[in-house]
């Protein structure tokens, strides 16, 4: 071949003999073959023998992946306890603590995931709902005792709950739907490298050689007379990666929706009656203690996605 330029990117061209290329201008051979039976010999101002891009698909389908829905930040929970003061002689006063509280706790009876460090507390239990729907029930329950006169008598609130199954005494109900994920999976698949090969030997002499991806081979020797040599690889040669997202829009009207609801409450927890039995049924008198409660956060931040990488090799 003789001329300018030699443009065999994504071609083939063979020889049985020896293939010879004396160009003045450019050979690219991106994705192509140069093959010859004995020897080939290139004389030209560039040669290209890089592989070419990579190509791929991209699909998003619907997955459950109740650990990544779980662990989204709700907001925050308050609990009471009685503080002691004043050591063996000292006496108990209500005190209350804050903690974060994930979607998982507030999905799960006892206001606590049973996951992680939680994972065996005795406190602790599995949410209802990973997926699909959830729903609260709304009763009117004690939460305190109030003075008149000389007698005490209950204070009640409506207060939501999580629903474990059906609950004939609520006064009302509501089922929300969760949040959708979604799993975009990519998958790559490595490019077309160039190649040139020869049966005997190559002789390449050029200004520039670019070689990324590419694979020049012979039998007999190979040499390489250029001012300027590229020939590192490319990255990565193959990739199959998914990753899991909520959808922003469902999740949002969610919270939105639980923070409508009013006062979200665990249920068995405070003290409402100001009393405490033990087994042999001796009561004695304590301090009143409100059922913890969920304060739903009024800006809701994503979880990080699922990232799930299932194969990665270099070129």
């Amino acid at each position: 071949m003789t001329g300018g330029n030699y443009d065999n990117q994504g071609a083939t061209t063979q020889s049985r003999g020896d293939a010879n290329f004396n160009l003045g201008g450019t050979l690219p051979n991106t994705g192509g073959s140069i093959f010859a039976g004995n020897n080939v010999n290139i004389s030209a101002g560039a040669v290209v023998n890089d592989q070419t891009a990579p190509s791929g698909a991209t699909s998003t389908t619907v997955v459950t992946n109740p650990s990544l829905l779980w662990s989204a930040v709700a907001g925050t929970q308050t609990y009471w306890y009685e503080q002691s003061y004043g050591g063996e002689n000292g006496f108990l006063q209500p005190a209350s603590g804050t903690t974060s509280a994930t979607l998982g706790d507030l999905l799960s009876p006892t206001g606590t995931q049973a996951t992680g460090a939680n994972a065996s507390s005795p406190s602790a239990s599995q949410p209802v709902a990973g997926s699909g729907n959830v729903t609260f029930y709304e009763r009117h329950v004690q939460v305190g005792m109030s003075s008149s006169g000389e007698t005490s008598v209950p204070v009640y609130e409506d207060l939501w709950y999580v629903g474990t199954g059906p609950d004939p005494s609520a006064i009302a109900s509501v089922t929300l739907a969760l949040p959708t994920i979604y799993q975009t999976t990519t998958t790559q698949q490595a490019g077309t490298a160039g190649v040139i090969s020869a049966g005997n030997s190559i002789s390449l002499t050029a200004n520039s050689l670019s070689n990324s991806g590419g694979q020049i081979a012979a039998q007999g020797n190979v040499t390489l007379n250029v001012q300027s040599l590229s020939n590192g690889a490319v990255a990565p040669a193959s990739l199959n990666q998914s990753i899991q997202t909520i959808d922003q829009g469902q999740y949002s009207a969610f919270f939105a929706q639980l923070k409508s609801l009013g006062t979200i409450a665990v249920a068995g927890t405070g003290n409402a009656s100001g009393t405490s039995c033990d087994a042999q049924n001796y009561c004695a008198i304590v301090d009143v203690l409100p059922p913890n409660e969920f304060d739903i956060a009024r800006v809701q931040r994503l979880p990080p996605p699922a990232i799930r990488r299932l194969r990665s090799r270099p070129a």
